[in-house]
């Protein structure tokens, strides 16, 4: 615990992606199992102006992160420093990412099967779990047909899980020097502790 009555902020995330470099992260991961053009896996929420979409016949598809849902609990642990003044505590906690993949183009199903058959294989798991990502599960595939530019194209939602551990750390100063006075003059030996703190 610090010394100050202040909010300290994290020193380390160690490594987490999140916001666009975890986009990035699964757009390489899905454009290699699938094998479709790493262009045409694209964020599933874009910016003010996107880009227009692929025709009728292009096979492509969209993900992102929908939900991230937390374990109920954290360990906290502390690491003392050596030099005595200032030491690291940490936050561990386990995350599931729920994302969803959406397939488009006159073999979007094929595409869908592609991922949730190439998760399976643990050759293809080994970018998620050098990471440090493991797989949750593979959802249920949804037949989910898109009105795009006024025509209707046909479309396969794919949700799966991922699972990771986050750890973050934070520089907190410690006690250095605790100097302790007992009082046993009262008859109810009232004990009184001083304690220095580093400065």
């Amino acid at each position: 615990m610090s010394t100050l009555p202040v909010f300290i902020q994290p020193a380390d995330i160690d490594g987490e992606l999140n916001d666009q470099d975890l986009q990035d992260f699964l757009q390489v991961m899905m454009a290699g199992i699938t094998g479709l053009d790493g262009t045409l896996v694209r964020p599933r929420w874009q910016p003010t102006d996107p880009p227009n979409q692929p025709d009728l016949s292009t096979n492509w598809a969209a993900l992102g992160v929908v939900r991230k849902e937390r374990d109920n609990f954290e360990f906290q642990g502390h690491v003392p420093s050596s030099v005595g003044f200032a030491g690291n505590s940490f936050v561990i906690r386990h995350q599931v990412l729920h994302v969803l993949a959406s397939f488009y183009g006159p073999t979007n199903e094929s595409y869908s099967e592609r991922l949730a058959m190439g998760l399976g294989l643990a050759q293809n798991r080994w970018y998620l779990t050098q990471a440090g990502y493991g797989l949750v599960e593979v959802g249920e595939s949804v037949t989910v047909p898109a009105k795009i530019n006024n025509q209707w194209v046909n479309g396969t939602d794919l949700p799966f899980s991922l699972r990771r551990r986050q750890k973050y750390t934070y520089s907190v100063a410690e006690i250095n020097i605790a100097n302790v006075v007992i009082n046993i003059d009262n008859p109810v030996k009232q004990y009184v502790v001083k304690i220095q703190e580093d400065s």
